[in-house]
């Protein structure tokens, strides 16, 4: 019974490996919901008074279209460049104590909606910094206020605020992405601006030497593919085949086992948390097939057996990660067993 014998690997767990980052534990629902939010946000990230300050215009590079000419700077490995290289800034940006462009991994250039909201997940590593940000620029320098009033942080200029923006509008729409993803970040930088798709990948490999009796099965690497809920719980199936063959001289025989397998659990993605609880349990009859070929004859015979078995993991939730078991020390019998987080590039069916 292939898979009730994975009961007692439970026994000999060993940690889980070192993997990727974690698990996007949106549901679809949730997923398409945050992409179609940011996409009414992404906008203002491309109008002039903020793409302008974003990228599109340089006053550090001949050519890059800043009004006031070029000038010198050194960029540090942070990707700021040294407030005294602004200094000459304030002859124009009189009415904006501190003007400076952002740092180079702050650019808005050339960044689809996708591009922008990654960047967005990126940056600021949590929604309430996001909202700090959007509501007060994290209670810096307000360059978000001046870039909607269209000043340019200049005191003699008319005012060109980009057209149906307001600062309320801005937050409202921020605070919309936000609660779209479950009301924070979730996930790698990808989580809640692209569908992302996972399974519990499983294998398995059996071999017994005892005596004349020969056996090896195995189990190639099977992806049960899981969908969440909002809540982040999570299930899925797949059908689970076993293959073998078994030599007892002078005899010799092939071996099938078939069942379903579901994989159930929750992810939980806190500020203070991030674990996933994954159970694995057979939901159909586990079905047996042998075939005998011996000298004097041959025989077949098919089997049914209904035992339920159930089996608990503790993971982190990330991707890569992995659990590999060994069956405790039984003479003349080794089987081991992999389960690992896979990230699929399109959902099974």
């Amino acid at each position: 019974m292939a898979f009730v014998v994975l009961s007692t690997l439970a026994l000999a767990q060993i940690s889980p490996s070192p993997s990727g980052g974690p698990i996007c534990p949106l549901s679809d629902s949730q997923t398409q919901k945050s992409i179609e939010a940011f996409s009414k946000l992404a906008p203002i990230f491309q109008q002039p008074r903020c793409i302008n300050c974003h990228g599109a215009v340089d006053p550090f590079t001949k050519g890059g279209g800043h009004p006031g000419g070029e000038f010198d700077f050194v960029r540090g490995e942070d990707g700021f460049i040294d407030s005294k290289y602004f200094e000459p800034c304030a002859s124009c940006h009189d009415a904006f104590e501190g003007w400076r462009t952002p740092p180079s991994d702050m650019l808005f250039t050339g960044k689809d909606s996708v591009a922008l909201c990654k960047l967005m997940k990126r940056q600021f590593g949590n929604a309430v910094r996001f909202m700090a940000h959007m509501i007060r620029d994290n209670g810096g320098d307000k360059f978000i206020e001046v870039g909607l009033a269209g000043t340019r942080g200049m005191s003699d200029t008319n005012p060109e605020p980009p057209p149906g923006w307001t600062h309320d509008k801005l937050i409202k729409l921020s605070q919309e992405w936000v609660d779209a993803m479950g009301g924070g970040y979730h996930g790698d930088e990808e989580c809640g601006c692209v569908p992302a798709h996972y399974a519990v990948r499983m294998s398995v490999s059996n071999e017994t030497n005892r005596g004349l009796l020969h056996h090896k099965s195995a189990l190639q690497p099977l992806d049960i593919p899981i969908t969440f809920e909002d809540d982040g719980t999570f299930s899925g199936e797949a059908v689970a085949n076993f293959k073998g063959a078994a030599v007892v001289s002078p005899c010799a025989g092939q071996y099938t086992d078939s069942l379903k397998v579901r994989a159930s659990g929750q992810a939980i993605e806190t500020t203070d948390e991030q674990s996933m609880r994954l159970k694995l349990e057979n939901t159909s009859p586990d079905v047996s097939s042998v075939s005998i070929q011996c000298p004097y004859g041959g025989a077949n015979k098919q089997s049914t057996h209904s035992e339920k078995t159930i089996l608990p993991f503790d993971l982190k939730g990330n991707v890569g990660e992995f659990l590999d078991y060994s069956m405790p020390n039984i003479p003349g019998f080794v089987s081991t067993t992999h389960l690992e987080i896979v990230k699929l590039a399109e959902p099974q069916k």
